[in-house]
C-alpha cells in the first residue's frame, strides 16, 4: 500500500487552522480532537489505517484518497526506535486516537528547511486525520509479506514471458527478412508493416485513450534487442495518438483490440528517422512484438 508520508522529503507536515484550545501532544505539537470515539488508543507495534488531508489554511493541498482509495498504513514503532524524518508528529497523533476518531494536528514551518512549494516559514501545515482501523503488527507484517510475495510472483511470471517473446520475435524477424508478404505481414499506406499473432476480444482504442502495452523491440538489421517491457518489469502506458510514442506505434496500436498480440515492422521515418537514440542507430528499421494489455475508459 503506497505510503504518502514520504512525498515531502520524508516529512509529514501539517498547517494552519483556527482553534480555541491549546492541546499538545507528547512532543509539543498542537492538535484539535474533532471526534472522540470510545475504544483504546493506538499502541507501539500496532498498524494504524487512516485517511488524511493536508491543508494550508482552509485549502486542501493533498488528499490521500486522491492518491489511493485505500487507507494509508503506519506501523507505530517502539518507544526506543528513532522516528524517520519528522514522523514523530504522526506517532504523537495516532497514539491519541482510537478507531473512529478524527483530529487536526499542526506543524509550524519556521524550523523546517525543506518546505513544500507555496509555503513560507511563517506558515503552519495541518493534517486532518481519520483513523479507520487498527491491527496488531504481526498481522500487518504477515499481510504485507503475502502481498509482496504475490507481487514478486507476478513480476517473475511477467519477466519470464520475455524469454518466449524473444524466441518468437527472432523467428518472425527471420521470416520477415526473407519475404514480408509470405511471412503474413500487411502493409499500410504509411509504410508500416504489421502481423496479427492473436486477435484481441476487447475494445479497440480510440485516439487519446490511455493504453497499456507490453513490448519487445529489436533492430531489423541484425536482430539486436534494444528495449523491452519484460526486462523493465511492467508494460508501458501512454495516451494513443498524442505523439507520446513514435508514429509507428500510434498507428500500429490503433489497429489492435485489447488483448491482441502483434508484430510491427516500422520503417525509420515512422520511428526515429535520421536521429540515433541510444542503441538505435540513425535511419534504423525497427521490429516490435506488442501486446495490448489494457485500454482505459
Amino acid at each position: 500500500m503506497k505510503n504518502l508520508f514520504f512525498l515531502l522529503g520524508g516529512v509529514l507536515l501539517l498547517g494552519a487552522c483556527t482553534n480555541d484550545a491549546d492541546l499538545r501532544t507528547a512532543n509539543g505539537y498542537r492538535y484539535i480532537l474533532h471526534t472522540d470515539a470510545p475504544g483504546e488508543t493506538v499502541k507501539s507495534n500496532e498498524a494504524a489505517e487512516f485517511y488524511f488531508q493536508m491543508l494550508k489554511g482552509d485549502s486542501v493541498v493533498l488528499d490521500s484518497r486522491d492518491q489511493n482509495p485505500d487507507p494509508q498504513v503506519f506501523l507505530v514503532p517502539e518507544e526506543t526506535e528513532k522516528p524517520v524524518g519528522n514522523s514523530n508528529i504522526i506517532i504523537d497523533a495516532l497514539k491519541l486516537m482510537s478507531v473512529g476518531d478524527s483530529l487536526s494536528i499542526f506543524l509550524p514551518l519556521d524550523t523546517i528547511e525543506q518546505r513544500p512549494p507555496g509555503f513560507g516559514p511563517e506558515d503552519e501545515l495541518r493534517y486532518d486525520i481519520t483513523l479507520v482501523n487498527v491491527m496488531d503488527g504481526a498481522t500487518y507484517q504477515a499481510a504485507e509479506k503475502a502481498r509482496n510475495d504475490a507481487m514478486k510472483k507476478q513480476l517473475d511470471a511477467y519477466q519470464s514471458r520475455g524469454e518466449m517473446v524473444a524466441d518468437s520475435t527472432a523467428t518472425i524477424l527471420a521470416e520477415y527478412k526473407k519475404n514480408p508478404s509470405k511471412a503474413g505481414f500487411t502493409k499500410t499506406s504509411s509504410g508500416l508493416m504489421y502481423k496479427i499473432l492473436a486477435p484481441g476480444r476487447g475494445a479497440q482504442p480510440r485516439q487519446g485513450q490511455p493504453v497499456l502495452v507490453s513490448y519487445y523491440g529489436v533492430l531489423v538489421s541484425d536482430g539486436t534487442m534494444f528495449d523491452n517491457s519484460f526486462r523493465n518489469g511492467r508494460p508501458i502506458d501512454f495516451p494513443l495518438g498524442q505523439g507520446a510514442v513514435i508514429p509507428g506505434w500510434d498507428e500500429g496500436i490503433a489497429l489492435l483490440q485489447q488483448g491482441a498480440r502483434a508484430v510491427l515492422a516500422i520503417p525509420s521515418d515512422l520511428a526515429y528517422g535520421p536521429n540515433a537514440r541510444g542503441p538505435i542507430p540513425a535511419n534504423a528499421e525497427l521490429m516490435f512484438y506488442v501486446q495490448l494489455e489494457g485500454v482505459a475508459n
